[in-house]
């Protein structure tokens, strides 16, 4: 029987990566936190949802063909950005400790907190209530959250499972869980799979990733350029798939082609983690980008912020401009978003080093 303490502490013999993954965080990759920066902002750009605006708000016919299509290319392009997250973590590796737990927990709470007093401060219609604060512990609304503590705390088993198998074991997991994924998940639709926003999608990606990482042998023939081409490719079809639906007033059915369950949606996730692992760079200020994108997602996607702020600045401009106007406010809200979370968020690691990280003993 295997001990709880080796599961937490632990990897195994099997890939000596993932034992010098402490080491790792000392000096991260920036090619993959370039990734995740770009992750960040397409988390961003997805939940602009302009689809949403050019075919239930309004009436489709108002919209060129060419309008509906570009519209269709910007959502199917950032469709996979949760899972690209997920695919990086998996990459790595999860290593479990209480500590990390707790800064997550601390980062979440922290900008929970701060954005309820500005929205206390700042919104006539938003008052205090007990009852609204006690919503807050069940993260008020953060899904991503809530799925990925899951696999936080399932990521030990994982990766004994992952150091013990052997590769054609492994292998067919991963047949057997997509093909039951894409059926159920995707097709189907069944509501515990919640169109891949659950921690079943995510553990499944977390294993397709270790699986990557441990036998590179079976993508090594890729160049960079093969993975741009067929992503562009992938992405150009799929959007065609979407217009589609989207012209005959078929909305459900292009969302089910994008969802994060889709496997067009897995697939792009895939080949943006293949560009860029084979990226070589190491820059400071890349990895201090790719450290703000948790936080980016926190600020943007918080409830009072998406629903006050973020939601009708979007709405504004997409009926307001068209064109490269229309791209320019787009890009400068997504910049702005990022220019505000970085001086907060070095406020919010402030307080964590001085007040919290010394009460947990390094691991």
């Amino acid at each position: 029987m295997i001990e709880i303490k080796h599961l937490y502490t632990s990897f195994g013999k099997k890939e000596s990566i993932m034992q010098a993954t402490k080491d790792k965080l000392l000096m991260r990759d920036s090619n993959l936190e370039l990734l995740r920066f770009i992750a960040a902002l397409m988390v961003v750009v997805y939940h602009c949802d302009f689809l949403s605006f050019a075919s239930e708000d309004t009436d489709v016919t108002l919209f060129s063909d060419w309008q509906i299509y570009s519209y269709a290319l910007v959502k199917t392009f950032t469709c996979c950005c949760v899972n690209i997250f997920v695919l990086i973590s998996g990459w790595y590796g999860i290593l479990f400790s209480f500590k990390k737990l707790a800064s997550l927990w601390f980062q979440v709470f922290f900008y929970l907190i701060l954005t309820y007093g500005v929205a206390l401060a700042c919104i006539p219609t938003v008052i205090f209530s007990f009852r609204y604060t006690a919503h807050l512990v069940a993260l008020d609304g953060y899904w991503f959250v809530a799925a990925y503590l899951v696999l936080m705390f399932l990521s030990p088993v994982l990766n004994v499972f992952v150091e013990n198998v052997d590769r054609k074991t492994f292998r067919n997991t991963l047949i057997g869980f997509y093909l039951l994924s894409f059926y159920y998940g995707w097709i189907v639709q069944l509501p515990f799979y919640d169109s891949g926003a659950s921690p079943l999608s995510f553990i499944g990606i977390y294993l397709l990733a270790r699986y990557l990482r441990l036998y590179p042998e079976c993508y090594n023939k890729l160049t960079t350029m093969h993975t741009l081409i067929i992503l562009g490719a992938l992405v150009a079809l799929v959007a065609g798939g979407v217009t589609m639906f989207i012209l005959n007033k078929q909305l459900d059915k292009a969302c089910q082609l994008i969802s994060f369950a889709s496997p067009f949606s897995i697939a792009l996730s895939v080949l943006f983690l293949l560009t860029f692992v084979k990226v070589s760079v190491q820059s400071k200020f890349i990895n201090i980008l790719g450290g703000l994108s948790f936080a980016v997602y926190l600020l943007h996607a918080n409830n009072l912020m998406y629903q006050y702020y973020f939601f009708p600045t979007v709405k504004r401009i997409f009926f307001a401009s068209s064109g490269i106007t229309f791209i320019a406010y787009i890009v400068g809200l997504v910049l702005a978003i990022c220019l505000i979370t970085y001086p907060i968020d070095s406020i919010r690691k402030a307080i964590w080093r001085r007040f919290f990280a010394p009460k947990f003993q390094q691991s």
